[in-house]
């Protein structure tokens, strides 16, 4: 059974389904792929390290992929997944 709430795209609570019923740009979105858990390890621990030393951070998906990989002169094999900003809190 599906434990997922009734998002566009997504099916309701109670019904069965796969993730190949899901229209193909959802199933594209949602997809757990080994290189995003390892980010979220990675963010994880730089939040643990923020945390101690005092330092704000913060994680940003909603980023200009394009213009940060120009910018960083990334491989066509390598992929922005996330962006995360450190820095002193507000005083």
């Amino acid at each position: 059974m599906s434990v997922v709430s009734g998002l566009r795209g997504r099916p309701r609570r109670g019904t069965r389904s796969s993730l190949q019923e899901w229209p193909a740009a959802r199933r594209h979105a949602c997809a757990l792929r080994p290189e995003r858990i390892v980010a979220g390890y990675i963010s994880q621990n730089m939040y643990l390290f923020c945390a101690s030393e005092g330092l704000a951070t913060g994680v940003r998906a909603s980023i200009d992929r394009p213009t940060l990989a120009k910018a960083l002169k990334v491989r066509p094999e390598q992929k922005i997944i996330l962006a995360q900003s450190i820095g002193y809190p507000k005083r």
